[in-house]
């Protein structure tokens, strides 16, 4: 059986960060946060708060991915700072919600091909079910073809987006487009507003800029992940927020608000997308077709970042043994996760078949919320319970900035769930079947690991190769950490790449 490979560059790993954040949110969400919202200003302070959310999450994920850079990200930090039990938990959902978000994005490659070609319901489906299985099988070819082709897609939608900042540009300069959109007579009649409606407004945003967390899930293949991880996620997220707040402003002063919260969205499933209409009245009469093309361009970049680092948990999880080992396999040829790979695929491609975009992408970024919750207090507890392990990036301004994570996480997850009660109640549900599952799966024998790091690591250090994290003390460890380390001798005396056989 083969191992994972380390292959992705830096610029690979960056571009998998920018190319799993710009995806379908910018281009189609804008129209819920009108709804939502109500004013413009107000969506766009919603962009940049979300934004601000987003960095303070890329700089905890920063920490505990060159800490345990390591395959299966969220899924390992969750184990080393609260056991297995918690960690299976969050690890089973994410594998769900991350068919679910392959799901949206094969609908949504549907719905904007059909701009083109006219599209019945059942082609729609299939069309989805087509582009899924078609990166489903790129990606079984190794992790350097989904890498490349994420490099090339990312450049791609930056470079798109950039030519709607430069048609406002000339809108402006020839006097069809304003910036004078601020006031308040630019207001949706019948939004939500208030607080509960920018709540949900951030929420959306959140969905737009989720993506960067993809990264931290295919550690195991990225070369000198220590420094690349924390270099890739802060700057992919300092570029995309910065690009996004442009592109709305040029939404913005392109389009009335009106016309944005009555764009394509839960509410107006049949009308023209945001950047359609916003295209259109920047660039002219090929504004449709290029916002079609940019659509369908930005699908294929988050589905394909989506199949390229969600199989890595299931696949850590099976290393671990508490899912089947068909899902720690690796190929000898490829060296990636291949039943992984098709499982989420074939898993997508079923959720496909159900639901709309709006629907899936609340449902999924509530599971989101949680684990970035989870995770930011796994933080904590590490830095608490490990204070001597080595860790090769440290979260400027601790504890305020992962403080802010926890609490902007936990506050969108309520507001969400408040003003979201049915996708909130499928979250819930999910969690609580994956929580039922786990007695049923953990390896006979094996007591359950959920209260300490010290209990979780030393659990989990016997199945796999890759399992040891290599968490080194750069000083003498205190007592709570003497676990920690100890466990982690057997992978610390190893290179880094000790799960990269073969790596050039």
């Amino acid at each position: 059986m083969g191992e994972l490979r380390r292959a992705l560059t830096r610029v690979d790993t960056t571009a998998l960060a920018v190319g799993t954040m710009i995806g379908t949110g910018i281009l189609l969400k804008p129209a819920v946060m009108a709804q939502e919202a109500g004013a413009a200003w107000s969506v766009l302070l919603a962009w940049v708060v979300g934004g601000a959310l987003t960095l303070t999450a890329t700089l905890t994920y920063a920490e505990l991915g060159a800490m345990f850079p390591r395959a299966g990200g969220e899924y390992v930090y969750l184990r080393e700072a609260f056991g297995r039990g918690p960690a299976f938990v969050f690890g089973a959902a994410r594998w769900v919600v991350g068919a679910g978000a392959a799901a949206a994005y094969g609908v949504a490659f549907a719905t904007f091909l059909a701009a083109l070609v006219p599209l019945e319901p059942m082609a729609r489906k299939l069309v989805a079910a087509a582009v899924i299985a078609t990166l489903t099988a790129l990606n079984c070819l190794g992790v350097r073809v989904g890498g490349r082709l994420q490099t090339v897609v990312a450049a791609a939608k930056v470079a798109g987006l950039l030519v709607l900042v430069v048609g406002l540009a000339a809108a402006v300069a020839r006097g069809t487009a304003s910036l004078a959109f601020l006031g308040p007579a630019h207001a949706v009649s019948g939004a939500r507003g208030g607080l509960a409606g920018f709540g949900a407004a951030v929420l959306a945003s959140v969905w737009a800029y989720a993506g960067w967390f993809m990264v931290s899930m295919a550690a195991g293949e990225v070369k000198d992940p220590r420094r690349v991880l924390p270099f890739a996620l802060t700057t992919a997220t300092f570029v995309v927020v910065a690009l996004y707040v442009l592109v709305n402003v040029a939404f913005l002063a392109a389009l009335p608000l009106d016309q944005i919260a009555t764009a394509s969205s839960t509410r107006f499933p049949h009308a023209p997308s945001v950047a359609n209409r916003a295209a259109t009245a920047l660039l002219g009469g090929p504004g449709a077709a290029f916002a079609t093309a940019l659509f369908l361009v930005a699908v294929v970049g988050s589905l394909n970042g989506t199949m390229l680092a969600i199989p890595r948990v299931p696949y850590a999880m099976a290393r671990d043994g508490v899912l089947p080992a068909l899902f720690g396999r690796v190929g000898d040829r490829s060296h990636v996760p291949v039943w992984s790979i098709v499982a989420l695929g074939a898993l997508g491609t079923a959720f496909a078949w159900a639901g709309t975009f709006d629907q899936l992408t609340t449902t999924i970024t509530l599971v989101y919320c949680v684990g970035f919750a989870s995770n930011a207090v796994g933080l904590f507890r590490l830095r608490r319970r490990a204070p001597h392990a080595e860790r090769p990036f440290r979260v400027p301004g601790y504890p305020v900035v992962p403080a802010l994570f926890l609490l902007g996480s936990t506050g969108l997850l309520v507001n969400t769930s408040l003003t979201n009660p049915r996708e909130a109640t499928v979250a819930a549900a999910l969690l609580v079947v994956c929580a039922a599952a786990y007695p049923l799966l953990r390896p006979r024998g094996q007591a359950p690991a959920n209260g300490s790091p010290s209990a979780s690591v030393d659990a989990d250090r016997s199945d796999a190769p890759d399992a040891g994290l290599g968490v080194a003390t750069s000083v003498a460890p205190s007592p709570r950490a003497t676990s920690l380390s100890a466990s982690s001798a057997r992978s610390a005396s190893e290179p880094l790449g000790a799960a990269s056989t073969g790596d050039p």
